[in-house]
């Protein structure tokens, strides 16, 4: 049985977001968010419940294939509110709403089909993250299908 904390430590390793041995508990944990433009790492504050949601905004990367970086993030922003929005995530939905208007400009044939991928299923907001690191791999990719 693979959990979701094992298989997302494999995903941000492979998507270079985070370094190998480290783990989500490292990553989440960190006084600050690293966001990259342009190939420069720029520091950003997590804040507003910006870390609560963390988990579940990289397993939706890592569910749908979304890599990390700018359309990658305009195809998981979308998906996320297709499929139900950000919960109480109130730091997310003006963050999605950004990359949603940015989307056209980036990738917008992507991001049209993320949109329609989404509409009508679940997406793990509604899931502590503490939990959700815990389940079952397996069964977090049935709850959101």
């Amino acid at each position: 049985m693979t959990t979701t904390r094992e298989a997302l430590s494999e995903y941000l390793v492979a998507q270079n977001v985070a370094k190998a041995g480290d783990g989500p508990d490292q990553w989440y944990g960190d006084n600050w968010f690293y966001g990259s433009i342009f190939g420069a790492k720029i520091p950003v504050a997590p804040m507003f419940g910006y870390r609560g949601g963390l988990a579940a905004h990289d397993c939706h990367h890592m569910l749908n294939g979304f890599p990390t970086d700018w359309p990658g993030e305009c195809e998981t922003a979308v998906w996320e509110l297709a499929s139900g929005g950000c919960g109480r995530y109130v730091v997310y939905w003006f963050d999605r709403v950004f990359f949603l208007l940015l989307a056209p400009l980036v990738a917008p044939v992507r991001c049209f089909h993320a949109w329609r991928r989404g509409y009508g299923k679940k997406n793990l907001f509604r899931l502590d993250s503490k939990q959700l690191l815990e389940m079952n791999f397996d069964e977090v990719k049935h709850y959101i299908s």
